[in-house]
């Protein structure tokens, strides 16, 4: 008799995500935990990382939005931010790492976001993932 294979489908674990990280002074308060999927957490560090929200912002602005830009709303004093900011060496400089760089984020952005308008994805990343203290205003590219 033939051995039929075991091997099946967990279901996704959920995992909670600070919106305001705890390296930045996040707390596990209620309101600052978001419960998303592990490998979308994953996804959205592998992006991100433990970025200020200023830096998110810039991020998106500069490689991930074609229609539209933001920027950063903060409805409290404290929220972290980065002074200077420099994204240069999000991309390596080296073009063959830059491309398999980019290609990585480019997955894991579909991994996030799959085919969501931009504007979708903008009101996903304030509910779920970023400081609630914040929002990112959407801004149509003229």
């Amino acid at each position: 008799m033939k051995k039929t294979s075991t091997k099946f489908f967990k279901k996704p674990r959920l995992t909670e995500h600070h919106r305001r990280y705890r390296v930045h002074g996040g707390t596990n308060d209620k309101f600052n935990i978001s419960m998303v999927y592990g490998y979308k957490h994953e996804a959205w560090h592998f992006i991100f990382h433990h970025y200020k929200i200023n830096v998110i912002c810039a991020l998106l602005n500069e490689y991930l939005l074609d229609n539209y830009t933001v920027e950063v709303l903060c409805l409290q004093e404290n929220v972290p931010i980065e002074e200077n900011i420099n994204i240069d060496g999000f991309l390596s400089k080296r073009d063959s790492k830059r491309q398999k760089r980019m290609l990585s984020i480019e997955k894991n952005w579909k991994i996030l976001f799959n085919k969501k308008k931009e504007s979708e994805i903008i009101k996903e990343i304030n509910d779920i993932w970023i400081d609630p203290a914040c929002y990112l205003k959407i801004i149509k590219k003229k």
